[in-house]
């Protein structure tokens, strides 16, 4: 439907056709065709500011993050990605109660399309077309330090910055952090105390494979004390000895993949909830009750019945990520065994060039 929408009629995601309703989806990005031509821009910039000049003028950066640095030292950080241009207050007088129930598993507001204007989305006077947020209702930051973004939302580019105020449809803020998260910042937090960020330190901490969430549960032994607890001494004795990565060659990451997956969430896994000012440490502090021990034994047992030895490396478990090698061969390289078959079946059928 021009204006609207594709229609959808899926009950399962409750945005069943009914008598009386029926459900859209509209996107912002399937609107335009700016993308490559914003890239093609960005590519132009001199610096981070500019940059974010070249993009917001082009108005196509997909649902993407964006981090950058240049030769001045700055650094940045933003997400002005094409949104919606749907505020906090409309979706307050807009949402249906199903509209409310999406937002909620979704993070995307449900609105009532027979309000007409009331609920059309907006425009800004420096979006670069109407429908979408302008730049002033989009995060962004220019720093001297260090950014980041590990798929998570804006709010947290680094351990200092917290970026807040903005419409709720673009992320969520004083959320909880993503082990992912968390681990990318350690990384750099760990360099940055023992010298600068370099590209030649980043190259060897980039694909290190830390494990943040084995890191964070070990503190004060307890995640060997949830696992002896179980009594599986075989196993208990792999997993304190696992190196905390998830390296092709690692012993025991298979066992802690296994715990996580059956282990409960929220307090009933740790003993120090998630605190909005201190996103990056909390949660932590591992329970040793016995909800998160029998999670423990479920998961020695599960692989114990997959007839996976509990001292597997991980890339022969499995599930296990062993890498491929790419190899790139010098066409000189090809050419030549296929000359010499040819020679071969020449020499054997007795023809002539």
């Amino acid at each position: 439907m021009p204006g609207v929408g594709y229609v959808i009629d899926s009950p399962s995601q409750f945005m069943g056709w009914m008598p009386t309703s029926f459900w859209a989806i509209r996107d912002a990005n399937g609107e335009h065709l700016r993308t490559i031509d914003t890239f093609l821009s960005m590519g132009r910039a001199r610096d981070v500011r500019d940059l974010l000049r070249r993009q917001d003028a082009g108005g196509g950066m997909p649902w993407v993050n964006t981090t950058a640095a240049d030769r001045r030292g700055d650094v940045l950080y933003a997400d002005h990605s094409v949104v919606p241009h749907v505020t906090d207050q409309m979706a307050a007088r807009c949402l249906t109660v199903i509209g409310l129930l999406i937002k909620q598993v979704a993070g995307l507001p449900g609105l009532n399309g027979s309000l007409g204007n009331l609920c059309r989305w907006g425009a800004d006077a420096d979006a670069q077309r109407p429908g979408i947020l302008g730049p002033k209702r989009l995060p962004a930051v220019v720093r001297r330090d260090w950014v980041m973004n590990a798929n998570d939302s804006y709010w947290t580019p680094n351990d200092r910055v917290r970026l807040e105020g903005y419409p709720s449809i673009i992320g969520c803020e004083r959320c909880t952090r993503t082990m992912r998260t968390r681990m990318v910042a350690q990384y750099v937090v760990d360099r940055l105390r023992r010298g600068r960020e370099t590209p030649r330190t980043l190259r060897s901490h980039q694909h290190a494979n830390r494990v943040r969430a084995a890191e964070v549960m070990r503190e004060g032994g307890r995640l060997d004390e949830v696992c002896r607890r179980t009594g599986e001494t075989e196993a208990c004795a792999v997993l304190a000895a696992w190196d905390g990565r998830s390296d092709a060659t690692s012993v025991g990451t298979h066992l802690f993949e296994e715990f996580v997956k059956r282990a409960p969430t929220g307090t009933n896994l740790w003993s120090v909830p998630f605190e909005a000012k201190d996103p990056f440490r909390t949660p932590r502090g591992l329970k040793a009750s016995a909800v998160v021990v029998n999670a423990m034994k479920a998961a020695i047992q599960h692989v114990r019945d997959a007839g996976v030895p509990f001292d597997a490396p991980w890339g022969d478990a499995p599930g296990g990520r062993r890498p491929r090698r790419a190899v790139v061969p010098d066409r000189r390289w090809r050419r030549r065994p296929r000359r010499q078959r040819q020679r071969r079946r020449l020499a054997r059928t007795g023809r002539q060039h």
